[in-house]
């Protein structure tokens, strides 16, 4: 096993990035406009990229997962490692936090 967590937290650092990117670029219409719609092939397509997504997002999950297992372990061997993990956390719910306010602000916008 390796000294440090480098390398773990550059791999949970890309997956959480892939995760943003996907939150940000799929454009998923709103309940509203679904309802709304009678177009059944759009709603196949809407029904399709739902899944996709879910599916995406499932992967980099259990990829964080995973690599979070791992960080414990050298975290039971390493306690200076805590401490770098806890304020990763603290940045990563800064960035969800903001993502959500930010969708918020969008929806009432529309």
């Amino acid at each position: 096993m390796s000294k440090g967590s480098g390398k773990l937290r550059t791999q949970i650092g890309w997956s959480s990035r892939r995760i943003k990117d996907l939150l940000e670029e799929e454009e998923i219409p709103k309940e509203k406009e679904i309802r709304d719609s009678s177009d059944v092939d759009e709603l196949i397509h809407v029904i399709g990229t739902t899944i996709h997504l879910g599916e995406k997002l499932s992967i980099e999950i259990k990829r964080i997962k995973e690599l979070e297992r791992q960080w414990k372990e050298i975290i039971v061997n390493d306690s200076k490692e805590l401490e770098k993990k806890q304020a990763i956390h603290q940045q990563v719910w800064r960035f969800y936090y903001n993502h959500e306010r930010r969708s918020r602000i969008r929806g009432q916008a529309t």
